[in-house]
């Protein structure tokens, strides 16, 4: 399965960050060792720019589900907004 990171953020900073792994999926690093603290930077950078196009996807829309707003490599990042 890999790796859901679920965030919530509020209009200046980050509410609720939490990280759900399966057992099986682990990050290895081009020399062989796994390296969490990587994985989780990464997966922190792409959340954060992808808030840009967040910012920019929810004046275009009614709806509250933005679909996929972001993509780096095999990661996908999903949006919903809140009507405030």
């Amino acid at each position: 399965m890999g790796t859901l990171v679920f965030a919530i953020v509020g209009r200046d900073d980050l509410v609720y960050e939490t990280e759900f792994t399966s057992p099986a999926s682990s990050s290895v690093t081009e020399s062989g060792t796994t390296s969490a603290s990587d994985s989780a930077h990464l997966h922190q950078f792409v959340m954060h720019s992808a808030l840009d196009v967040v910012e920019e996807k929810m004046w275009e829309t009614t709806n509250m589900y933005l679909k996929t707003v972001d993509n780096f490599n095999d990661m996908n990042v999903y949006a919903w907004v809140t009507a405030s």
